[in-house]
Formats: structure tokens, sequence, C-alpha cells
């Protein structure tokens, strides 16, 4: 239109008028872009630095505010050359908005004001330097805490500066992210049924000292709490007894002044101190475990496992079973006896422990902690009977009537998770089944004898120097892990089959190989949670990092540099989603970290992005400002694939070979169920059967019913079922009906999902299904 009025002669007015318009959007434009980064950093640095027309009076009014009782600084005040810059920026940015923002405002108004563009980018450029300097002073406090490396900035600065001057108060709300199941602190009374540690040296020498009238002071015992509600009580060396500058030096910014470090020291050692607290106490719990554990045909119940920490208790399990089983392998000329004789054995504790369930008489806790030690003491059943029916790779009558002599070395059980741990310096490389680089084991009783993949220093060293009562070590095949002693809480356990075996033999041969690992497989079949398994199997900082199009160089750097220094596991779940630029940048990385643990080396190379000015971290590709960083043996990194899906990037070649992929495809849904079901109260007949039934019942209805968006007939919608079941069976007790039980918990959790066409032929397949269960029972009962 406006072409051929111009070769028409005519509207060259109009014309003139558009292109001027057009022009002043374009500066309208990149003036509220300058605006709008100006704020977003105003913003941000205005809750550090104090916000407002007079960021300098704000400050002094806070200062003012602060009592005398109260002498940590704000993290705003420890910075005072990035103080500066902010309220500089304030003053010009508060000028600004003045002089642009008329009464009432108008558009025109930002037009029209003098220099607009350049003075926001001044004030841009400014809250750059305040927010580089601010970046600098958190990455150093964070590497004096290797765990700040998973909290954000905001809440890092909470936890600097924010609440209270009690560290408890302060930091508890913060816990749950730096740990892996702790909740909070609590402070646990002397006459509570917790047992505490006391410290006798520090009785002792204060008994001199004190006068005959003098009365002793009250002392306050500590207990770490999980989100599960259990307690573990620390011993007397937590918290720290420090007080303000007495604690060690830690490294400072140019930005900072000399006693500035002081004020975050004193958080930070009482992180660091609970974290070896925790540690200690489950050493300790862990060795009185071992030395309590009922031996042979004795059942260990509630009574046993109720005062006691669920996740120590049954590692406690896990060792003694791995002894039993290796004591009868190594037993000649008895065929297959002994190893059933340890069958029995575990399949009387199983049975044990669901009729106390069944009861229905404890309290959540202990019920779940008693569910917790079904579900292992129900994989020891199998794996035993495994070893019973398929001894050393003959079939299965050969095995049972000519009594082959299973032997210690056979895969089927050097591909189980085996525990072992030691209380005593003097037997540990015994105990713990370890040997040193090129050693070889010829005896039979430590044929399984293996290096451990995080060195000799590790595994060979006393126990003083771990400064730990009792260590323990996880093996699978020929790699032995370290047992970190990390706090796990009562959690859910993973119900494991022979697709988690498999898992489980891939990622500890890629450890072993000081590489990572990458299961790849359709969404719900366990990826993710086969590698938090494994590692709360093995005691281990285990952090998921779900990764979308948010990540970018510079969070992702900081995740590395904090799994580097913590000696965590780390899995990047649906690493393929991120972009192709950033998978290559991260595979370099990657690359030197490997080479580095490989290496034994005690630091790797961390190669940092130029970046912008004003993020806080570090990237991860290649520029000027190169330095080491410190790396854990205990460190690795998996990555988790849903391969076919939209969206997905596909992985690079230099990273597939960082990484040993293992396909996670179809869960066992039958042995979950079964387990599940036993966990829940259910005889082991009766979970067997309807575990069969269930699984068959929702395979039919994929089948038969109606194809719905909202049906759901795999696993996820399984759980329900079970969890509805287990606590209708309880409520029945030993008198009712199992069938039943699982008969309404259909009806009640699924039947309400469906439509009313749906709705009658699901009870007819259920009847179908159950009643066939029930004819298997009474078969096998007869």
């Amino acid at each position: 239109h406006f072409k051929r009025a111009i070769a028409q002669g005519a509207a060259v007015d109009v014309v003139k008028r558009r292109d001027f318009l057009d022009t002043q959007c374009d500066d309208l434009r990149h003036v509220l872009e300058k605006w709008a980064d100006a704020q977003r950093r105003w913003v941000h640095l205005g809750a550090v630095f104090g916000g407002g027309t007079s960021s300098t009076g704000a400050a002094a009014q806070t200062t003012q505010k602060r009592t005398a009782t109260q002498k940590r600084r704000p993290v705003g005040e420890r910075l005072p050359i990035a103080a500066g810059k902010f309220a500089d920026a304030d003053r010009l940015f508060a000028a600004a908005r003045a002089e642009a923002l008329g009464s009432p405002p108008m558009v025109r108004d930002l037009l029209d004001t003098k220099n607009l563009a350049a003075r926001l980018s001044a004030v841009s450029t400014l809250l750059a330097d305040a927010q580089h300097a601010l970046g600098q002073h958190l990455e150093f406090t964070r590497a004096k805490f290797a765990r700040l490396f998973f909290v954000g900035d905001e809440d890092l600065l909470a936890i600097l500066g924010g609440g209270g001057d009690d560290l408890n108060d302060r930091l508890s709300p913060y816990l749950a992210k730096m740990f892996q199941a702790l909740d909070a602190v609590v402070v646990q009374s002397s006459s509570a049924s917790l047992k505490t540690v006391v410290n006798k040296s520090d009785s002792e020498s204060n008994d001199d000292t004190k006068d005959e009238g003098e009365k002793p002071k009250a002392t306050k015992a500590y207990a770490m709490r999980s989100v599960d509600g259990e307690t573990v009580a620390l011993d007397a060396s937590f918290p720290p007894r420090t007080e303000n500058g007495d604690s060690s030096a830690a490294a400072k910014d140019g930005d900072s002044s000399d006693d500035d470090s002081g004020d975050d020291d004193e958080a930070i050692a009482w992180l660091a101190a609970l974290e070896a607290a925790m540690r200690r106490a489950l050493s300790r719990d862990l060795g009185e475990a071992l030395r309590s554990f009922p031996r042979g045909e004795t059942l260990f119940d509630a009574d046993w496992l109720a005062p006691r920490t669920a996740q120590t208790a049954i590692l406690a399990a896990q060792v003694h079973w791995a002894r039993e089983v290796e004591g009868a392998l190594v037993e000649k000329g008895k065929g297959s006896s002994p190893l059933r004789a340890v069958a029995d054995v575990v399949g009387t504790r199983l049975a044990a422990l669901t009729a106390r369930v069944r009861r229905g008489r404890d309290s959540p806790l202990v019920r779940r902690k008693l569910e917790q030690m079904i579900l292992e003491v129900a994989q020891q059943r199998d794996a035993t009977l495994d070893l019973v029916v398929h001894g050393g790779g003959v079939a299965e009558a050969e095995a049972h009537h000519q009594g082959v002599q299973v032997k210690p070395g056979d895969f089927r059980w050097l591909r189980q998770f085996r525990a072992y741990a030691s209380d005593d310096p003097a037997t540990s490389k015994r105990d713990l089944l370890l040997k040193k680089q090129g050693e070889e084991s010829d005896a039979d009783n430590d044929v399984n004898a293996a290096v451990l993949v995080e060195g000799e220093d590790f595994g060979l060293a006393s126990h003083a120097s771990s400064g730990l009562p009792c260590v323990a070590r996880g093996h699978v095949v020929d790699a032995a892990l370290t047992y970190c002693f990390e706090y796990q809480g009562v959690g859910d356990r993973l119900v494991r089959t022979p697709l988690t075996d498999r898992c489980f033999v891939t990622l500890a041969q890629a450890l072993k190989l000081r590489l990572g690992a990458n299961p790849v497989g359709p969404a719900g079949t366990g990826k993710t949670q086969s590698v938090r398994a494994l590692g709360s199997l093995l005691g281990r900082h285990t952090v998921v990092f779900c990764c979308d199009e948010a990540f970018d160089d510079a969070s992702m750097g900081r995740l590395i540099r904090g799994l580097c220094r913590a000696g965590s596991f780390g899995v990047f779940d649906e690493f393929n989603r991120l972009e192709e630029r950033m998978l290559s940048a991260i595979s370099e990385q990657l690359r030197a970290i490997q080479l580095a643990l490989a290496d034994r080396q005690p630091t790797v190379l961390d190669v940092k992005s130029g970046g912008h000015r004003g993020s806080s971290g570090g990237g991860l590709s290649a520029s000027n400002t190169q330095m080491r960083i410190p790396l854990a043996a205990t460190t690795a990194v998996f990555v988790t694939m849903n391969p076919g899906y939209a969206g997905r990037s596909p992985l690079p070649e230099n990273l597939k070979q960082l990484f040993r992929t293992v396909a996670m495809v179809k869960p066992d849904s039958t042995t979950i169920a079964r387990v599940a079901l036993s966990a829940r109260g259910f005889d082991d007949d009766d979970a067997r059967d309807l575990a069969g039934a269930l699984v068959a019942l929702f395979a039919v209805c994929e089948e038969r019913l109606s194809k719905r968006s909202h049906y759901e007939f795999g696993l996820r919608a399984l759980a329900p079922v079970l969890k509805r079941a287990g606590d209708l069976r309880r409520r029945q007790g030993n008198q009712g009906d199992a069938r039943d039980a699982v008969l309404r918990a259909l009806r009640a959790t699924v039947k309400p999902r469906l439509v009313d066409e749906d709705a009658k032929p699901f009870e007819d397949l259920a009847d179908a299904c159950l009643a066939t269960c029930l004819a298997t029972t009474t078969s096998k009962k007869k």
C-alpha cells in the first residue's frame, strides 16, 4: 500500500510519519530492554545490599537495628566495594525513575528523557560489577563446605545472613537440600528413650575442677531427625564449641575485609561438624547392630529393630547374610544342604517379620522399619534360593538331587550386592575382603577379595585414620566400593529384581573403570531409582538433577564442582534434553574428572567460562581462567535418558565413550508386587499368587477395557492398590482373607477412575482373576 502511494506521489507525509514512529518504537524497545535488565539486577541485589531510594541510609538503619548480642553482620556489609557500587547504581536508577516516570507515567516520557538508555546501561554495569563480586564471595563460601554447591544463591544468602543467631534454627530449614534424608537437628533431653553418647574424658576432667557443693551443669544432647520422623543420637562433640573468631581462616576475595570470614565460618563449622557427627553416629550404630544381631535361627523382629536406626540395622542384616552364605559356600562335601539351611533360616525370618506387620500393633515408624527390613530379607531369600536351585550352572533337577557344590566364585553369588563390615583394625582387611593391587588370593575363604575402587588408602588404612569406630564396604562382582555412612532415613527401598541386579553390575563395573553409567529406557522402568538404590546401599549422598532448558553453563559448572568436592553420586535425569552445545562442553569436564579419578589424583582441572559479568559461577567452556579443584575419590556421575522422545538431543560420540550403557526396558512387575505384598503383611504363598493375579488383571484390563487418556494399568497404577491392600490386611489380622483384602483394594483405588461402561467388565475380570488365584492356592494346600 505504501509503495503504491509513493509511486503515485501521494501520502508522502504518511510515509514519513510511519518511518518516524518506526524509529521511535525501536528506541522505546531498546530503552525498555535496558530498563528490564537494570531492574532485574536491582531487585535481585536489593535484598542483599538494601535497596531503596537511598541504600546507604537503609544500610545505616539496618546496622542500628541490630542488637549488641547479634554479632553476625549481613552479607551486604561484608562487601564494602560491591555495596558502594550498588549504592551508586541505586542513586542513578532512582534519579532516572524520578525523571522518566511522571505523574501519571507516560510512555512518551521514556523517549523524551535525555540519555536514558546510556544512564540505564551505566546502572546495569555497576550492578553487574556488584553481582560479580557477590558471586565470587558465594563461590569462596561454597568452597569451605562442599554441599553448599547444591544450594541456590537465595538459600545460601539466607543461610549466611538471614534469621537469628541460633544456628540450629537458622540452618535447619535448608538441611534437606544438603543432606540425603536429614530434616532437622533436635535437642534430645537426657530422660528421653534415645541413647546418647557421653564424652567421658571431658566429664572426668571437669570433675577435678568442681567445688564440692557445685552441681554439674546440664548439657544438651542433640539428635538428627529424618523426614520420616526417625531420630539418631549424635555424640557429645556436636555442636562444635567454638566462639566467634576462633574458626580457621578462610579464603576471601579482594572485596572482603580482614575479619569478614568469621561471620560465615561459624555456620560452616556447624555444618561440617554435623556431617562428621552423622557419620560417626551411623558407624557407632552399625557396630552395635552387628554385635547384637540375632544369629542362626533366632528371630529378629520389632523388639530388636524398633530402637535401632533402620539404615544400620538393614546393613547389619546384609553383612550377616553375606557371612552366612559364604560360610555355606566354602563347606565342602555337603552338597547344597548348607545353602538350604541358610535359605530356611532366611525364610523363617521373613515369615516372622510379615506376621509382626500383619498384627498391626506397632507404631507407624516401627511398621515402616519392618517393611523396609522385609524388602531386604525377601531379596536375601530369593538370592539364596537361586543359589540352591541353579548352583554352579547345573540344571535345577541335578542341583536338587545330586547335591552339586556351589563354588564361592560362582557368578550367581558374585553378582549380588554383598556388604562387609569390620570394627577391628587388626582384621579389617580380611573382614572387608580387600586386597592390594596385583595381590593374588587363592584361598577358598578369600577368593572373592577385591581391590577397592576408590584406592587402597580407603580400604587398607587403619580405623584411626578414618575416625570411624566401624567401617563397611559393598561388593558387586569384583568391584569393592566404600560405604560412606550418609544418613538415608527409613526411606522407601527399591524392590530388587533381576533387572535391578543387572543394572547394579553395570554401574559397579563402570565405577571400577572410573567411568559413568547410562541407564536407558522408557519412563517408569526404574532408571533413576536404580542408581539411587545403589547409592543408598553404599551409604552415599546421591543428588538427582532434572535436566531441562533452564540449565546453563554456570549452573552445570557449579553442580559438577559440588559433586567433585563432596564426593557424591550425581544423577542427571533426562540428560539428552540438554542442548548439543552444552552436551559437548560437559563432556570435556567429565572426561577430565574421569581421567583424574583413574590416576588417583586429588584435584582436577576446572575450566571456567569467561561468561558475562553477572554470573555467580563459572561454566565449562574454555577460557583463560583455569584452576584446580579438590576431587573426592567417591565422586561419580550418572546420566539417564529416554531415547526416541521428541525434543531430545543425540548424545555426542565423545560423551558416549564416558558412560557404560545399560538397557532398562521392562520391570518384573510380578516380583515387585509379590515382595511389596509380603512387606505389607501377606504370607509368602498368598503374596506370590495374588501378585500374579494382579499383574494378569492389569494386563487384561489394558487390552479389553476402553481406551481413555486417564487410564493407567502399569506398575505405577499397581502401587496404590498394594498400599491399600496392606492397610486392609492389617485390619483383618490373622483371621481375615487375603483375597478379600486385595479385591476391596481394587474396588477402592481402580474402580473410581473407570467410566460407567468399564465398571461392570472390570468387576467380572477382577472376580475371575482372583477366583483363579484362590483355586491355585487351594490346590497347593491340598
